[in-house]
């Protein structure tokens, strides 16, 4: 089995906000994805994030993929106030063509 890196959760300040140093975060979004047939996903940073030194990396959602979407959060000038629960990215459904389904162990149980 894959061993996943060693992660731990950050204090929500009193005014409901993250304070985040510069640096990469990982984040796991509040909503559950299941890629169809002839899909595959990708989650983009939200414009008001990326005018603000702060982006999102998201590799590819496969064919058959179910479970959480996860995000590398990097933050990269000054420090950013984020509010728990805000919107960060946006997820984008793509035509793809496919040998198979997702084998990964990264899905439903795993985050």
């Amino acid at each position: 089995m894959k061993k996943h890196r060693i992660t731990s959760k950050l204090p929500v300040q009193a005014d409901g906000f993250y304070v985040l140093e510069p640096g990469s975060y990982k984040i796991i979004m509040r909503n559950k994805v299941e890629i169809g047939e002839s899909e595959a996903g990708v989650v983009i940073s939200r414009s008001s994030l990326i005018r603000n030194g702060v982006y999102l990396c998201s590799g590819l959602y496969d064919t058959g993929y179910k479970g959480s979407m996860v995000a590398l959060m990097v933050v990269t000038t000054g420090t950013a106030k984020i509010k728990k629960g805000a919107r960060v990215g946006q997820y984008l459904i793509l035509e793809s063509e496919s040998n198979g389904t997702y084998q990964g162990n990264y899905g439903e149980k795993s985050v």
